[in-house]
């Protein structure tokens, strides 16, 4: 074969090639298009959530009062609401129950904090220590297994003045290691678990927020929070992270306030409320739609879950705020644990944001933060 043949060859080649390529593509195109158009004639049919608990109780949760009925304005990244699913997993808390075992591990739980002397029947399933000597009372419940640790502020600030500072760390640390130590959550719960840190002082003989930060604070307030990891049922989503968050989500149902003594103050007060969930026994229920939510928020129907002004102490609630406009800038789900036992661990959406109170006479207006909260499953799953 002579250069002018083999010139030949490779042209019609090339040329083979691009038709084959033009031909792929083009085939490819229109198959797509042909299944987008087949699909919207013929939509597959996605099958109703199970909801095999029937109709939800409905959630009971407070709402902090405000004044007036502030302008709400859209302000996330997008500018648009968030595109959610249509349904989501409702999961069972498992009854709590009592056994000699659980009374033993009561027992031993007040023993480890430093309670020794015998306790007193305040309930059917109700214990308490009191340590006269520290000013401490430790209460728990045989049955919930929830427990919780006072020491007055008085005493806790003649303790904390003779201690060393601590710092974020190391508190986070000595309450992960006590909650894993005494087995207080499930193994999933542990695997998951998240914290926030609010540095405290006391004034006064009242504890109150310390900012801006002087010094390395004496006494830090750990908030723990557990995060529920859910993978929907189709094989093509992926898994997604929800908060679990209680009434206030700024103030979990556990908590641990920590100091650095190494006797019975490193923990002066602990609020321990934990609800044990049956991750595996959930159930799909729907969503009410985005849309749908954001004009209730807007008519104020949404339950205000946390509401402070920069100016403002966590430890001095703020009610009848006078918000003027709040500004929305980010909007999730999560779930909802309340104070108190309930059947289900129930989706709700929760919307963080700004908010600026109206300017009064001799006050100039003020910025803070707001939490919103609003059931997630649709109202016809809901008694």
């Amino acid at each position: 074969m002579n250069l002018a043949d083999t010139q030949i060859a490779v042209k019609k080649l090339l040329i083979g090639i691009a038709v084959l390529t033009v031909v792929y593509y083009s085939g490819k195109f229109l198959l797509i298009q042909g299944v987008g158009i087949y699909r919207k004639l013929f939509p597959v049919e996605v099958p109703i959530p199970e909801a095999k608990w029937g109709k939800l109780p409905t959630l009971k949760m407070t709402s902090v009062t405000i004044d007036g009925s502030p302008q709400y304005t859209l302000d996330t990244v997008s500018g648009n609401l968030p595109a959610f699913t249509d349904r989501i997993k409702v999961f069972p808390i498992i009854e709590p129950s009592t056994t000699l075992l659980s009374e033993q591990g009561i027992q031993k739980l007040a023993g480890d904090l430093g309670f020794t002397g015998s306790y007193t029947k305040v309930s059917t399933s109700g214990r308490r220590w009191v340590d006269g000597t520290n000013e401490r009372t430790f209460d728990a419940d045989t049955i919930t297994k929830n427990f919780t640790l006072e020491t007055p502020s008085s005493k806790i600030a003649s303790i904390s003045s003779s201690t060393a500072s601590i710092t974020d760390s190391d508190a986070i640390n000595l309450v992960s290691t006590f909650i894993k130590s005494k087995t207080l959550m499930n193994s999933t719960d542990i695997d998951n678990l998240y914290t926030h840190t609010l540095l405290v002082q006391i004034i006064l003989g009242n504890l109150r927020e310390i900012k801006p930060v002087p010094a390395p604070p004496k006494i830090i307030k750990v908030d723990v929070y557990r995060n529920l990891v859910y993978k929907p049922a189709a094989a093509n989503r992926k898994a997604t992270t929800y908060k679990i968050l209680g009434p206030n989500p700024k103030d979990s149902l556990i908590n641990f306030y920590v100091t650095n003594n190494n006797n019975i103050f490193k923990f002066p007060i602990i609020n321990f409320t934990y609800w044990d969930v049956n991750y595996n026994d959930g159930s799909e229920y729907y969503l009410s739609n985005i849309t749908t939510v954001w004009q209730a928020i807007q008519q104020n129907q949404g339950i205000i879950a946390y509401a402070k002004t920069k100016s403002g102490d966590f430890f001095i609630p703020q009610n009848n705020i006078a918000i003027g406009k709040i500004e929305i800038r980010d909007i999730y789900l999560a779930y909802y644990e309340p104070k108190e036992l309930a059947k289900f661990l129930q989706p709700i959406y929760v919307f963080e944001g700004q908010f600026e109170t109206k300017a009064q006479l001799g006050k100039l207006s003020e910025q803070g933060e707001i939490i919103i909260y609003f059931p997630a499953v649709r109202g016809d799953f809901v008694n």
